[in-house]
This record gives structure tokens, C-alpha cells and sequence, in this order.
């Protein structure tokens, strides 16, 4: 599943949803959030080894009143199917929640 989880695989899937389960703060226990953005980061220094993930960033949308907690949450799409993803709340919008994820 690492190999998948790159800036091209996630740019071609702009729009689409993903699935949050087993989440208390859901009252159906899951959540759809559509992921919005998807940027790359600039590169590290020398500390890089070759053959290292570009560094990006994604940004996802959730409902309005909901707030998930910044921590590793399960999520499923029905191309990569199930991941562990570190999510931050970063700001609400007109739409509902946005939440970001950084990998290095």
C-alpha cells in the first residue's frame, strides 16, 4: 500500500470519496469526506536517500458539524481500498470541515 500513496496516485483521484469508519463522533459511525486538494511540497535538503516519496500534501472536505480529532484515522476508497491516514482539522469552510494530510 506505501507504494500507492504518492502525489500522481492521489491527484487522479480528485472529487472522489473516502469512507471514515468506526467513528464516535458519527452518529451512523462512519463518514464520507471528498478529497479537494492534492500539492505537492518542496523538496527536503540533502537528507533525502533516493528512491524517498515526493513530499505532498491532500486536503479533504467534511461535513459541517462534525469535527473529527487530529489523529491516524481508517479510510477506505473503493480504488486504493483501506489506509491509515494522520489527518489535521485545519479551518471550516462554506461546505463544512477541512481536514489535511502531509506526507515526507
Amino acid at each position: 500500500m506505501p507504494d500507492l500513496l504518492t502525489y500522481s496516485t492521489f491527484k487522479t483521484l480528485l472529487g472522489s470519496k473516502f469512507t471514515l469508519r468506526a467513528l464516535a463522533e458519527c452518529p451512523e459511525g462512519k463518514e464520507e469526506l471528498v478529497l479537494m486538494e492534492a500539492e505537492k511540497l518542496p523538496q527536503r535538503s540533502a537528507g533525502n536517500s533516493a528512491g524517498s516519496r515526493e513530499p505532498f500534501s491532500l486536503v479533504f472536505r467534511g461535513p459541517a458539524g462534525i469535527s473529527l480529532p487530529q489523529q491516524i484515522h481508517v479510510m477506505e476508497h473503493e480504488t486504493l481500498g483501506v489506509m491509515e491516514i494522520f489527518l489535521v482539522p485545519i479551518a471550516p469552510d462554506a461546505a463544512g470541515l477541512r481536514y489535511e494530510a502531509v506526507f515526507n
